[in-house]
């Protein structure tokens, strides 16, 4: 490749001086994945297959660049590993022995590889309740004191931490395992239906004021948590998985100050869970509906088997700023929209990504009926699984163009999607 200059520049053998700052610009464009540091990854219980495919191929990018020479190893060193992922328990080990060995310093301070993790996820697919030991937390706690600048911890899919979580409770010596993560930390996604303390879940939040998206956990009990001070300043995106009567957690915020508030991402209970105290006015929403802009649905179930057009009542009457509703399940009838005239972007998933000619008549016939409906200012319909709109396109190309052309002609279009 060729040498550095003192003065900072690079010489090869096709370009005789190119400036530090360039080659490090043209190596950033290069390795850069969409997905890695959007907040869409917390809309879901998983990745989809096409950002799995975007993450294999830039981590293969970046290891070929950072083979190429010495100097390219150097600029490319905090773009491997700024996004790391840990879906086996070997991974966690030898992950340990890389962030906790020096590669040199710069400005007077040692530098590990640990100081570039800027994102964690934690998906450990080859550990069950059977076979996880008690001291994983201890280790993930020694993980994350190694990691000074992590910006987003993701912990997913992780059934298999609930017995040492409650171990880990029981025992009142041992520490919080999250307390080691840096105050930095700005997205955090809890174990899906994990169970904490709300007081070990307060303190957690105290300590870090950073945190502009939060997926909730399961807080037991609730009782006297309304008296623990939480302000969370920077915090725009809540997700929160209702479980029975937890509806939104009205407790966790009631007294905390969330003052820059946006959207809400609503997991829905199946709909055995359904009580009465689900329907009308929620709590969370009284108290900061009138600061959303973004409220989103998510359910397990199909349209027709939960209350939907109550929780989007909900909306019109708490919520006057909203500008976006989102509603994810498994789509098998038409869905009517209350009068939201504030509307303009109407984002949808379907469940099902092999879903057939009726949930696709539904669907679409939906996204019409909106617009004469109760969604008159609707301007922009969004697909979030980039795989349903594949499938329209692949399955049903002709429904999708007679669809995107009857909402053209209301003044709508759908992103991704060009007229025929």
């Amino acid at each position: 490749m060729g040498r550095i200059y003192e003065d900072g520049f690079l010489a090869c053998s096709s370009i005789s001086r190119v400036p530090l700052e360039v080659w490090a610009s043209i190596l950033r464009k290069a390795t850069e994945c969409p997905d890695t540091f959007t907040t869409s990854y917390l809309q879901g219980p998983s990745l989809t297959a096409s950002e799995r495919r975007r993450y294999g191929e830039c981590m293969r990018t970046k290891r070929a660049l950072s083979s190429v020479c010495r100097v390219w190893s150097g600029l490319t060193t905090p773009y491997l590993y700024e996004h790391v992922k840990l879906l086996h328990i070997r991974t966690l080990y030898s992950l340990l022995h890389n962030i906790t060995n020096s590669i040199g310093f710069q400005h007077g301070k040692m530098v590990t590889h640990g100081d570039y993790v800027l994102r964690l996820d934690v998906t450990f697919c080859d550990l069950n309740q059977e076979t996880v030991g008690s001291d994983i937390l201890s280790i993930l706690q020694h993980l994350f004191r190694n990691l000074p600048n992590l910006r987003v911890l993701l912990l997913k899919e992780l059934r298999c931490f609930y017995r040492p979580l409650r171990t880990m409770q029981a025992t009142k010596t041992r520490r919080f395992f999250l307390e080691s993560v840096t105050p930095k930390l700005e997205v955090m996604s809890w174990i899906d239906g994990a169970s904490v303390s709300a007081k070990l879940w307060a303190s957690f939040l105290r300590s870090h004021p950073r945190i502009r998206a939060l997926l909730l956990p399961c807080c037991e009990p609730l009782s006297g948590l309304s008296s623990l001070r939480i302000q969370l300043p920077h915090l725009e995106e809540v997700i929160s998985c209702a479980r029975r009567d937890l509806i939104f957690y009205p407790e966790a915020f009631t007294t905390g100050d969330l003052p820059n508030l946006k959207r809400l991402i609503h997991l829905l209970p199946y709909n055995q869970d359904y009580r009465p105290t689900y329907i009308g006015h929620h709590p969370f929403l009284l108290i900061h509906g009138s600061k959303l802009q973004s409220v989103h649905f998510w359910s397990f179930n199909r349209v027709g088997e939960f209350p939907l057009s109550k929780f989007l009542r909900a909306v019109q009457e708490t919520c006057p700023k909203v500008r976006e509703i989102g509603l994810t399940c498994y789509w098998s009838d038409t869905v009517a929209f209350p009068s939201m005239p504030a509307v303009h972007t109407l984002a949808i998933r379907n469940l099902d990504p092999q879903f057939g000619k009726g949930d696709c008549r539904a669907m679409l016939r939906s996204l019409v009926e909106a617009k004469d409906g109760g969604l008159v200012g609707l301007r922009v319909v969004r697909f979030v699984d980039e795989r349903n709109l594949a499938h329209l396109r692949k399955h049903f190309h002709q429904q999708l163009n007679s669809a995107a052309t009857a909402l053209a002609k209301l003044g709508v279009f759908i992103e991704g999607v060009g007229l025929p």
